[in-house]
């Protein structure tokens, strides 16, 4: 796989970690005991899967996509859509969380886990094998560039500091371990 896809699916490995944890704590009935992380991973996905990730989809390579090949045209809306998607049900998990509204947030949380894992798995599946057919190596370097430029936006290290947020969500939410073959 090339590096600028290798770079997103690394960050989806991230962002699944953040939601299974989310998952499990809504279906376990653990969100209100853990109010304040459930407001920190609210405020994650925010940053790290709108702001971050879905940010460098958007900006540079769904752009590139679109002008490498007409073929994948169709499917470069579908996937904005879902961002819409998920940004509109972290503005109802965010309402709800700040409410305390338990059934609100519980409900726009599965429903964001739900969406993000189909979407996740559809770029994963189907989306990157397409883009990587169609990105000469030459357009990869350069998303990687843009990708680099574009961190800057975000703390230092904000790879790192990511992985130490989702572990330690998991951690205090779910308990040490509490996903078989984790750390």
């Amino acid at each position: 796989m090339g590096l600028a896809v290798t770079l997103l699916s690394y960050e989806h490995g991230i962002l699944r970690q953040v939601i299974d944890v989310l998952n499990a704590a809504v279906e376990q009935g653990k969100t209100e005991g853990h109010r304040s992380r459930m407001t920190e991973v609210v405020k994650f996905l925010e940053v790290y899967m709108d702001q971050f990730h879905h940010g460098k989809e958007e900006q540079f390579l769904f752009p590139s996509v679109i002008r490498a090949s007409p073929l994948l045209n169709e499917e470069i809306p579908r996937l904005i859509r879902d961002h819409q998607r998920a940004r509109d049900l972290l503005t109802a998990m965010a309402s709800g969380i700040n409410s305390g509204d338990v059934h609100k947030f519980g409900d726009a949380s599965r429903m964001l886990v739900e969406h993000m894992t189909a979407h996740i798995n559809k770029e994963e599946g189907e989306i990157f094998p397409r883009i990587e057919a169609v990105l000469a190596t030459e357009e990869g370097r350069r998303l990687n560039k843009e990708y680099r430029d574009f961190n800057r936006h975000f703390a230092p290290d904000y790879y790192g500091r990511s992985e130490e947020f989702a572990k330690r969500v998991q951690d205090e939410i779910l308990g040490p371990r509490a996903f078989k073959g984790t750390a």
